[in-house]
């Protein structure tokens, strides 16, 4: 029979400090990973710095999409208003050529001082136009919008986009108005030598009246723009009074061209009297003067409709 193995004392020892070894080792707790604070002040402190890096991220994307679809609509916004630039600028070559060909008429005796005139006033309208349009193209490249033209719209950008285009559009009715004073003044001298018809300075008069209550308007709106922006009237004043100059400019307008209409009835009646007119001419000058009047009722009805919310606005 074979003798027991018997383990060396060296190898017990080994085993043994092998075996104490081990088992501390699966003891110990495990180590956290380096990414992770040890202490819980510093897990919160990752956290909260992971979430602003997260929000970060993601309104950055946020941010980026919406400033492409600003841009998108800016260029399609803008689109628009250069086609209608493109054709403001066409219309004034137009009326250039025109008017210069107008001059050379009048140089040979082939055209009239009232042409050219009146030629100078289209160039004028086309010079303003082109202007306005250019400013709204401006404002829309800014604002990604259509143009506002309400007296209560705000700045862009420190800018008054608004009062500029309507200093650009008083250059028309300023230099129609100088036409119109030039022309009644040549039609009042026509009629004293027998060569003009009296009916033509009452036409003329009242010309030179619309013109004159236009540049009122505009004045008064560019006031109230200006109090606007100076916070001495809020918003809905502003609205209702630049509404309240238009309507009043509309009525001055009206009156005159009812007073001219009753005038042209008189005349037309008259003619039938003598025989050199039928009645139709009559009936005619009396439509005519109908159309006016309702025209007239109406305005004067709008205009103290505002003037009544005017009213509750101050009062409010």
């Amino acid at each position: 029979m074979q003798a027991r193995h018997e383990p060396r004392e060296e190898f017990v020892e080994r085993l043994e400090g092998v075996v104490i070894a081990e088992a501390r080792r699966r003891t110990r707790p495990l180590s956290p990973s380096r990414w992770i604070p040890a202490s819980p002040m510093r897990m919160a402190v990752a956290i909260v710095a992971i979430v602003f890096v997260s929000m970060a991220i993601g309104g950055a994307v946020v941010a980026a999409a919406y400033r492409s679809q600003t841009n998108e609509r800016r260029d399609l916004v803008a689109s628009t208003y250069e086609r209608r630039l493109g054709l403001a600028q066409q219309r004034l070559s137009i009326a250039v050529e025109r008017l210069n060909g107008t001059k050379r008429r009048v140089a040979v005796g082939v055209a009239t001082n009232r042409e050219l005139v009146d030629d100078q006033l289209n160039v004028i309208e086309a010079e303003a136009e082109v202007m306005t349009t250019q400013l709204q193209l401006e404002e829309v490249r800014l604002t990604a919008q259509d143009a506002l033209s309400t007296i209560s719209a705000p700045l862009v950008r420190g800018r008054d986009f608004v009062s500029e285009r309507w200093q650009a559009e008083l250059t028309v009715p300023r230099y129609a108005l100088d036409m119109e004073q030039a022309r009644l003044r040549d039609t009042q001298r026509r009629v004293q030598i027998g060569v003009a018809n009296p009916s033509e300075v009452e036409v003329s008069r009242v010309r030179v009246a619309e013109l004159e209550a236009a540049l009122q308007a505009y004045q008064r709106k560019l006031d109230i723009r200006k109090r606007f922006l100076n916070k001495e009237i809020d918003a809905t004043q502003a609205d209702l009074r630049g509404l309240e100059a238009e309507a009043e400019m509309r009525y001055q307008t009206l009156e005159q061209q009812v007073d001219l209409a009753k005038a042209e009835v008189e005349r037309a009646s008259a003619r039938v009297k003598k025989g050199i007119a039928d009645n139709i001419e009559v009936t005619q000058a009396n439509v005519k003067l109908l159309v006016l009047q309702s025209e007239l009722v109406k305005v004067e009805l709008d205009l103290a409709l505002i003037r009544r919310r005017l009213k509750g606005a101050l009062e409010s």
